[in-house]
């Protein structure tokens, strides 16, 4: 079982006109044209049912007269000036329609935009946070249809609203008394409404962690890149029985929600009885006594069953639009950390290069994990070197890479670009000079020069940058016999695309890394699906290929680090060893014991190991 997060606050009703301010902002900058176009609409047609009353009146006086007179001259205008009314009314209704499908579709781009936006800016450590998924899956949720409904009911607002001003004016024309019951009467309706919408807030919030766990199961058992382990393990049976319990759980939530706003819903009708009652039960009583003429009650009678509607109409919006607002200001909370992200880090201009990179006394700690994945490190690196690190896994390669290129942040010591302080810097700024091909590299469903591309997307309309990255990567070979070349769309799951092997994605991945072209190259473990001959020819031309730029290298491979100019030996956070693989072999410590089980494992096979050291695999 788990835990259902409470809100970190109920929101009460005199929140609304703020948050309808933050919805109204949404709106304008989103498509201010049809939004005003049916704004006006919306009143205009609202209006009309005030205006209805009062031809209706007159029409029963001018039949009451032609009774009379036996002239239907005065009926027939009135029928005519009703008819036109009409038309009017239901061309608006068309009108707005259509142009609400317009606003919506643009506040519904807007609003992805503007997340989109916040996770753009946002840090690696942030994407490693259960609160910042949290947060992300709900402004995620409420952009998907909360502005098209807050558009909706605000526009709905606006005509009822219009709607129930033009019948009151009429009705205190009419009846006064009538006035004052209807609106006093439709408070509690509303509170009671407003409360059954912020009961279904709380169920959404609170069940946001288990949605997001309920999820990720879908898409474990749904998408390719987990079908063949799934599959192999036979796992179909025990992941559904684990999105069942996690729906279970959902569905008792569910049901205490239900029972909940049931009860709320029956007092709220019992309200609407009332105040459609109550007026009627009046008008008739004046009636029957003789205080009211039969036009008169019928206008009155008219009144109510027009105010009626309009009054529900009033409600309804209004909390439909307290309770979109309420999803809303998750959305808008979600927004708003784009200037907290931003301003985590430094504003300052970034380095284009540098002569040293230097870890000074640098710490780090994973959200949530209290051991340091790095602690107390101080490393230098000189322009134009190779340098490789290793240990064994979990000692804190693949994140000193990451502090060096700036997607993470120390939180002691300092990432010097010779004597600028990378924590002054703008990280995005900074990561333009630095090409990161890593192990876990990203296999982009777009065709091959966009793959390539997107190492250095300013470039995408230079094909013949494209096909020299693809070229020093050794992938050309195999891009020049894929059905369509470099514009062969890439992964199975979309109609003709073609995928490719591992080996091949991982040379996709490394032509990215050539095509940036930047001062500073990080390689994490390059050649993990590449076989030993491709393996030894790309070490054996890395100086040329990188030439004049400085290489990270991280490998479990000795026999790919040995010709480093520096060799740096990290074990569980800290820096133990450093030299060169003569120096560190003299010092016979960790590394000369790593280098040499590694080397242990060929040499037990003579036969294997002569063909290993052929293919330049033996260290």
């Amino acid at each position: 079982m788990y835990d259902v997060w409470k809100p970190p606050e109920q929101r009460p009703l005199r929140q609304l006109p703020g948050l309808l301010a933050s919805s109204l902002g949404l709106l304008w900058e989103s498509a201010r044209t049809e939004f005003v176009l049916v704004a006006i609409l919306q009143v205009v047609s609202g209006a009309m049912g005030g205006v209805l009353l009062v031809l209706v009146k007159n029409l029963l006086d001018a039949i009451q007269a032609s009774s009379a007179s036996q002239d239907f001259g005065p009926v027939l205008g009135w029928l005519g000036v009703l008819g036109v009314l009409t038309l009017l009314t239901t061309f608006s209704g068309s009108m707005q329609w259509e142009l609400q499908r317009i606003l919506g579709e643009q506040v519904d781009r807007r609003a992805m935009l503007r997340i989109f936006e916040v996770a753009g800016v946002a840090s690696l450590e942030a994407f490693e946070t259960p609160d910042f998924h949290n947060r992300l899956e709900r402004a995620w949720i409420s952009s998907g249809s909360r502005p098209t409904q807050i558009t909706q009911s605000l526009l709905s607002l606006m005509s009822s609203l219009a709607g129930v001003l033009g019948v009151v004016i009429a009705l205190f024309a009419v009846l006064p008394v009538l006035v004052p019951l209807l609106l006093v009467g439709s408070v509690p309706v509303l509170l009671l409404t407003a409360r059954g919408s912020k009961a279904l807030y709380a169920f959404n919030f609170g069940l946001t962690p288990l949605d997001r766990r309920r999820m990720y199961i879908s898409r474990v058992l749904t998408h390719r890149e987990h079908a063949h382990e799934v599959i192999a393990f036979g796992l179909a049976g025990f992941l559904n029985a684990r999105w069942r319990d996690l729906h279970d759980q959902r569905l008792a939530e569910m049901r205490t929600l239900v029972r909940q706003r049931m009860w709320l819903g029956a007092l709220s009708s019992l309200g609407n009885t009332l105040l459609f009652v109550a007026p009627v039960a009046l008008v008739s009583y004046l009636l029957v006594n003789g205080t009211m003429q039969l036009p008169q009650a019928v206008a009155a009678a008219t009144g109510i069953l027009l105010l009626r509607p309009t009054l529900q109409g009033v409600i309804w919006s209004a909390t439909q639009l307290y309770e979109c607002a309420l999803f809303l200001e998750d959305y808008e909370q979600f927004v708003r950390m784009k200037d907290e992200l931003v301003a985590e880090h430094g504003g300052g201009p970034a380095p284009a290069s540098f002569s040293t990179l230097r870890l000074e006394s640098v710490t780090f700690n994973y959200p949530g994990v209290e051991a340091p994945a790095l602690r107390n490190v101080t490393l230098d690196i000189g322009a134009g070197q190779v340098v490789a690190l290793v240990g064994e896994n979990g000692s804190g390669k693949t994140t000193l890479a990451k502090l060096l290129c700036g997607l993470y942040a120390p939180l002691g010591g300092r990432v010097l670009w010779d004597q600028t302080d990378t924590a002054q810097v703008k990280p995005a700024a900074l990561r333009k000079s630095v090409a990161v091909l890593f192990q876990d590299f990203c296999k982009y469903l777009l065709d091959v020069s966009e793959n390539i591309g997107v190492g250095r997307h300013e470039r995408l309309g230079d094909p013949d940058s494209i096909r020299e990255a693809a070229e020093h990567a050794g992938a050309h070979a195999f891009i020049r016999d894929l059905p369509e070349g470099y514009r062969t769309l890439l992964g199975p799951e979309f109609e003709g695309g073609h995928n490719l092997s591992i080996g091949q994605w991982q040379r996709m991945a490394l032509a990215r890394a050539f095509l940036r072209d930047a001062p500073l190259v990080i390689l994490d473990e390059p050649t993990a699906a590449l076989d030993a001959r491709a393996e030894h020819e790309l070490f054996d031309s890395m100086r040329t290929l990188f030439a004049g730029r400085t290489v990270l290298l991280i490998s479990h491979r000795f026999s790919s680090v040995r010709s480093a100019d520096r060799i740096y030996v990290l074990h569980k956070g800290e820096l133990v060893e450093q030299g060169t693989h003569e120096q560190l072999m003299q010092l016979n410590g960790q590394y000369a014991d790593l280098f040499t089980l590694q080397a242990a494992a060929y040499q037990s096979n003579g036969v294997a190991a002569e063909a290993a050291e052929r293919n330049g695999a033996v260290p």
